[in-house]
This record gives structure tokens, C-alpha cells and sequence, in this order.
């Protein structure tokens, strides 16, 4: 994931040969590319989703800035994703679901679901199933950008709103 250096759109590569797979301008995400501008920060909420922060000032001279959920699969805009932060800079996705603030505080999208035993843990214990193993484990621990976007879960991202602020889902001091 780049930026642009005049910060005019965010581009997903391919790796590792770093092929871009697609590009999204600032007006993909329904602002001005005038008045807005794609941050610095950004990267991967989880595997198959990525965060991208846009940012700008209002007419009274008060910075903003919205998060944003692609998913890196179909490279579609999947919503908005309320963060606790009062710079852009001060959010760094850790790639499980969760992501980090300064204090530092461990925020999460949706609560993790538990990781299954350990396969030789569960052979011991004579219980044979073939969906385990370190790929299923990585598997269970992974949120799909359906949890994030649930048309009418709890989950749902706000309604796009150039500038709101919207409180997180949940913390943890983990």
C-alpha cells in the first residue's frame, strides 16, 4: 500500500512483485481532491482489509480526518471506521483486527474469537479433526470485512460524514 507524494490517491501492489492491482483517488471516497488528501498513515486492518486515513480542514481552519475500510480483495470502499484519535498519525492497524492509538490502548473492531486447541493438544485429548492445524488457527483468529460492514449489525460503519467524530466499539489496555 503507497500514497501518492502529492497525496492524491492510495495505491494496493501485488507481492512481491509490487505490480499495483488498484488505485483509489480522493474521489472514490467522495471528497473534493481540491480540499482533501489522502494521509501518510494507513495499512492492514486484517489480511483482507486495509485502512486508509483522508484529511483536510473545514471552513473554519479545524483539521479533520476519516478512516476507511477497502477491501483489498475486490478493492471496493467498504465504509468508515470510527477511531479514537486526535491525529491521523496516532492509528496503526496491527493486521488481526486491531489496531493501536497512543496511551498505547488496543482497540478492536469485533471481539476476537478464541483461537481452537492446539493440534497435538487435541490429538492427546483423541479428538480427530482435520480443519486444524496452524492455517485453521491463523483462519480463526482472522475477521472478515463482512463482520466490519453486517448491513444492520451493531458493527455497522457509520454513515460517511465528511468530519464527524463517532466513539469506538470497544478497548482493551492488553
Amino acid at each position: 500500500m503507497t500514497v501518492d507524494h502529492g497525496q492524491a490517491d492510495v495505491a494496493f501492489h501485488r507481492h512481491p512483485t509490487g505490480d499495483v492491482l488498484f488505485t483509489l483517488p480522493v474521489e472514490a471516497f467522495g471528497y473534493d481532491p481540491e480540499d482533501t488528501f489522502v494521509e501518510w498513515m494507513g495499512g492492514y486492518l486484517t489480511p483482507e482489509t486495509a485502512v486508509v486515513a483522508l484529511g483536510s480542514e473545514s471552513e473554519d481552519g479545524e483539521e479533520w480526518f476519516r478512516f476507511h475500510l477497502i477491501d483489498v480483495r475486490t478493492g471496493t470502499i467498504s465504509g468508515d471506521m470510527a477511531v479514537e484519535a486526535a491525529h491521523a498519525d496516532e492509528m496503526e492497524p496491527l493486521g488481526d483486527g486491531s489496531w493501536l492509538t497512543d496511551g498505547p490502548v488496543r482497540w478492536f473492531r469485533t471481539p476476537l474469537p478464541t483461537a481452537p486447541p492446539h493440534a497435538a493438544s487435541r490429538l492427546r485429548h483423541g479428538i480427530k479433526d482435520r480443519t486444524t492445524g496452524p492455517a485453521q488457527a491463523i483462519r480463526s483468529r482472522i475477521h472478515t470485512p463482512a463482520s466490519f460492514n453486517a448491513p444492520g449489525s451493531a458493527h455497522a460503519p457509520p454513515e460517511h460524514v465528511p468530519g464527524s467524530k463517532t466513539a469506538p466499539l470497544r478497548t482493551s489496555s492488553e
